[in-house]
């Protein structure tokens, strides 16, 4: 059982409420499940592809209002999901990845923390603003006018 319930966590159109029901198992009993298949998951990402974008959410984690996700654009993956988007704490973060060097593009919204992060983290990368924020950014400004 404990085998189908983590090939239902891996389905990203289920819930836990939703494979608890559909093992007849406690929500509780499937998170335990999960804590556990994430045990040996890294605490941070080693390595990076030569193109990534930064963004957040808001999720009211324990840390704060926002939670930092970090992407592979060109996989369309996600790499990682961190608590905060605090600047001390993504440095800390970032300083453990061992080929920040390697990383050519950092694509992000105009979040002014992001941008510090690639010129002190990724002092090889491009800062690229994401065209949905860009354009909005445009439109508000001739909104204004």
């Amino acid at each position: 059982m404990e085998i189908k319930i983590r090939k239902d966590l891996l389905r990203p159109c289920y819930s836990i409420k939703d494979i608890a029901e559909i093992n007849n198992v406690s929500s509780d009993k499937v998170r335990n499940i999960l804590i556990e298949a994430m045990s040996d998951y890294p605490k941070y990402v080693k390595t990076l592809p030569d193109i990534i974008s930064l963004d957040e959410f808001k999720a009211d984690t324990k840390e704060g209002k926002y939670a930092f996700i970090m992407n592979d654009p060109i996989r369309k993956r996600t790499l990682d999901i961190l608590p905060n988007r605090r600047k001390e704490y993504l440095i800390g973060y970032f300083d453990r990845v061992e080929n920040r060097e390697n990383v050519r593009y950092v694509i992000s919204d105009m979040y002014e923390t992001y941008l510090i992060i690639t010129k002190i983290m990724f002092k090889n990368a491009k800062y690229v603003v994401d065209r949905f924020h860009y354009t909005e950014y445009i439109m508000s400004a001739l909104d204004n006018i």
